[in-house]
């Protein structure tokens, strides 16, 4: 027996391919209204998620999501971890994850999250904090009169005090690495937290236990490719078009 979302795509072509009164015929025989209303709902959460990869296409770190369908119902929504290109700024404070691994994030209610996006500057007491103020964990603070700053890629920060010569380390960045990233819950569009699925993360330095290395002065793009999702996106909207005039022929049918 056909499986329901092969029915739906195979009424949807009979009607499409000029075939109406067959069509009719064959779904009032058959009663699939409901397959079309389930595959509806189906596309439209397709293109949902499809329109916010494309809303993100700038956004720095950004990862995007695939909607996996069987049978014509969503069976699940995964993020694509592949790592977007990296961006020269030449901006001391603009780092990349060349790898494997998140930034360490505290947020306001003390709870850790997790991020690619690695566009850091300095809050008004000299930490070290993300786009929207949240700081790195464990705190990096810089001093005021510092002059240049230099993050190696195992994490190191050193700075260059006025009137000094010698650099001084003032911390050093930790990354977290998780075993199934697939499994972080996302609060944010770059932003996550851990799960029963994600697993706990190994807290590691740069480059070593599975993560990346730091690099300075570069940015993560988001892994977006633009043209392929409004290809998708045009494919969803041809499929969506097909079962709603299958339906409407079904419902008309029925009158």
């Amino acid at each position: 027996m056909k499986s329901r979302y092969a029915l739906s795509i195979f009424l949807a072509v009979v009607f499409l391919g000029g075939g109406q009164k067959l069509f009719a015929q064959m779904a009032m025989k058959l009663d699939k209204a409901d397959v079309l209303l389930t595959t509806t709902d189906a596309i439209n959460t397709a293109m949902d998620v499809t329109l916010q990869n494309i809303a993100n296409f700038k956004t720095t770190g950004f990862k995007k999501q695939r909607v996996h369908l069987q049978d014509g119902r969503v069976v699940d929504t995964s993020r694509v971890w592949q790592q977007g290109r990296l961006l020269n700024t030449n901006i001391p404070l603009d780092l990349v994850i060349n790898g494997d691994g998140f930034f360490r994030i505290l947020q306001p209610n003390g709870d850790l999250a997790y991020t690619r996006n690695g566009s850091m500057h300095l809050d008004n007491d000299g930490n070290m904090v993300t786009v929207n103020g949240e700081m790195l964990d464990p705190q990096i603070c810089l001093p005021r009169d510092q002059t240049s700053v230099t993050i190696s890629s195992d994490g190191t920060v050193e700075v260059l005090q006025s009137g000094e010569t010698q650099a001084q380390q003032v911390g050093r960045i930790e990354l977290a690495y998780f075993q199934n990233p697939s499994g972080l819950k996302a609060v944010g569009s770059t932003l996550f937290v851990e799960t029963p699925a994600s697993g706990q993360p190994v807290v590691t330095p740069p480059g070593e236990n599975g993560a990346g290395k730091i690099m300075q002065g570069f940015l993560e793009d988001s892994n977006v490719e633009i043209l392929e999702e409004l290809t998708h996106l045009r494919k969803l909207q041809s499929w969506k078009n097909g079962v709603d005039q299958a339906l409407m022929t079904i419902q008309e049918g029925q009158r």
